[in-house]
């Protein structure tokens, strides 16, 4: 029998949505908390990065933020971005069917972390919102949003 951890629910979910996509995957590397994955369609191929954090670091009245920190070889991974790549952050609940999904794609990725230098940062959720944030730093007004349809357009990604 399987042992089984709390990292193999939240990495589950996103296999399984891809799967369900009628996506040909093969793990690239694994982790306690992260996992990179090459992907394939009958047209393309790309490299997918997951993070996942079991539950928020914040939460105030109206936004719960996760925060995901990066080292310098995961910094070194996003700078031969190409417009497939993708950064799937699973962030997690206590009550996992609350828990969410936020995809980033290859430009995002190039401006938050790539271009800024940055080596964490935080994905807000906004209450009454559909889309996510991004924490830029220098207040909210910086946040940069991330649209929740970013996930339903990753099996039509074109890359070679």
């Amino acid at each position: 029998m399987a042992d089984l951890n709390q990292a193999d629910f939240y990495f589950g979910a996103v296999l399984s949505q891809l799967l369900s996509k009628r996506l040909k995957l093969a793990l690239v590397e694994g982790g306690k908390d992260k996992r990179t994955f090459d992907i394939s369609t009958d047209t393309n191929s790309f490299r997918i990065f997951i993070w996942y954090r079991s539950k928020p670091d914040f939460i105030r009245e109206n936004e719960t933020i996760w925060n995901f920190t990066f080292n310098e070889n995961d910094i070194t991974s996003f700078e031969n971005i190409n417009t497939g790549m993708r950064l799937i952050f699973v962030l997690g609940q206590e009550k996992f069917n609350k828990s969410r999904i936020v995809c980033l794609n290859g430009d995002e990725i190039k401006k938050v972390i790539t271009d800024s230098s940055k080596k964490s940062i935080g994905v807000k959720y906004k209450k009454y919102k559909r889309d996510y944030y991004l924490t830029m730093g220098g207040g909210r007004q910086n946040d940069l949003p991330i649209k929740a349809s970013n996930w339903d357009s990753i099996e039509t990604i074109d890359t070679v």
